[in-house]
């Protein structure tokens, strides 16, 4: 009954049954404990779902989930991986925001149903904010279909099709977006074809499109990205990369066996730790810079006898470069 309860003051509490009394705003009931149940008010009692992370990880809801006034705004991570929740999602009016990494991982959670489009559309089976620019979730227990995404969606929240293996088609239709964020594809095993070429893109998010296997002919990063880190481990279709953006972070392309050509262009000036490793089956690097790139050797499983083809006079450059001298195979034909 007291209004002034902190994030944290019953963390770990074994509560099933949760009472807010009407002095109660703005209580974050996930960080209770993952065997919260029940919750029951007062009148003017409040959960401050836009919080985030209510029922994160929760093991004890289970059954058809059922959204309250209470729940005007969803906040991030909420209901993610209630691996016990089954059906569909009714979005009531009073629902007028849904934040990122909502409802993700939710094995048995099947459709969106929306009772109207006020605040919120649907394009098969996915939700979308009401002005079809923010690509919100699809929940992970969808029936096989296609990904659509109109050509206005510029934005993909974190975690949005995370392990939607259910999920088929192309990414012909995210050619436009902006930013996708952390996991926003990962593990989407059966979209297949070719990866686009992003026109407007400024950041991959952690994990964007981690092992996306059907994926296949070449990746590009193009000069305008500002932000990519780990974003395409494990994606094992495509064969050839370029990178034309300096903010190619670490381990980006980890894992990623069926690569067999990588190409650099003039705008990078470092290559980070670890992109190339577990790759196994690179057999030619393009570098289209005469200043040779920082290249951090950790971790990069390069053999050293690929082909490595440099510009037309660089090749002393190369040879004295750290890490580029170990290579034996150097060509100066581009």
């Amino acid at each position: 009954y007291n209004s002034t309860y902190k994030t944290y003051d019953f963390y770990g509490v074994n509560a099933e049954w949760v009472h807010l009394g009407a002095r109660t705003l703005g209580f974050r009931v996930g960080w209770i404990s993952d065997k919260v149940r029940y919750i029951t008010y007062d009148n003017g009692a409040k959960i401050n779902t836009g919080a985030g992370y209510d029922f994160y990880m929760n093991q004890a809801l289970e059954g058809q989930l059922s959204l309250t006034e209470n729940n005007t705004v969803i906040g991030e991570y909420t209901f993610f991986g209630c691996k016990k929740l089954i059906g569909d999602v009714v979005i009531p009016n009073f629902v007028t925001a849904i934040y990122s990494s909502a409802f993700a991982d939710c094995d048995n959670l099947a459709h969106y149903l929306l009772e109207s489009d006020v605040n919120f559309k649907i394009v098969n089976n996915t939700l979308f904010d009401k002005d079809l620019v923010h690509l919100i979730s699809r929940l992970k227990g969808c029936e096989s279909d296609a990904l659509n995404v109109p050509n206005t969606v510029r934005y993909i929240d974190k975690y949005a099709l995370y392990n939607c293996e259910n999920v088929t088609g192309s990414l012909l239709s995210i050619v436009n977006v902006e930013s996708i964020g952390n996991r926003a594809f990962s593990g989407c095993k059966n979209i297949t074809g070719q990866f686009p070429i992003f026109q407007n893109i400024s950041s991959f998010g952690s994990y964007s499109f981690a092992n996306c296997i059907g994926l296949s002919g070449t990746l590009v990063i193009p000069s305008n990205i500002i932000s990519v880190n780990d974003a395409f481990r494990g994606c094992s279709g495509f064969s050839k990369l370029e990178i034309h953006s300096n903010a190619v972070l670490d381990w980006n392309f980890q894992g990623c066996t069926g690569l067999n050509e990588v190409s650099i262009f003039e705008n990078v000036t470092n290559i980070g730790q670890g992109q190339f490793y577990g790759t196994g089956n690179i057999s030619r690097v393009n570098i289209y810079k005469s200043t040779p790139p920082i290249l951090n050797p950790s971790y990069q499983s390069l053999n050293l006898g690929i082909e490595l083809h440099i510009p037309v006079g660089s090749l002393a450059a190369y040879q004295a470069a750290p890490y580029w001298n170990e290579f034996t195979n150097i060509i100066a034909d581009l």
